[in-house]
């Protein structure tokens, strides 16, 4: 089993080398296939959920989403494919940080990256 802390950026991972292969064995294959997007997300510290900071309302949060509805309502779609093009280009680019990784994973992977024209 996994300590929980690998690549935290709050604490140390406790786990050996081959305590963190055993746990990615485990999770590999079928499980992983389902699982499009990978992130690592540190946990909230005590204080952030403790906080006595006044928030908004529930009624002015609801105010906010409620103004907003009608312009994000315009820009949805269900599918990929009824995406505009320039909405693709806005909502889907990556940045460089974001290209690097998915290099790196591919090649981690054994996929070939696609390198594009000006890359």
């Amino acid at each position: 089993m996994s300590c929980g802390f690998y690549l935290s950026k709050t604490r140390k991972c406790t786990c050996t080398k081959a305590m963190l292969q055993k746990y990615a064995r485990r999770l590999s294959g079928p499980l992983l296939d389902h699982i499009d997007l990978h992130i690592n997300v540190d946990p909230a510290a005590y204080a952030d959920l403790s906080s006595n900071v006044k928030t908004s309302s529930r009624e002015i949060i609801r105010n906010r989403v409620i103004k907003q509805g009608p312009s994000v309502e315009a820009d949805r779609w269900r599918y990929n494919a009824q995406m505009a093009p320039e909405k693709t280009i806005i909502n889907c680019s990556l940045g460089t940080l974001e290209q690097e990784l998915l290099i790196q994973d591919m090649e981690k992977q054994s996929f070939p990256p696609v390198l594009t024209p000006g890359s």
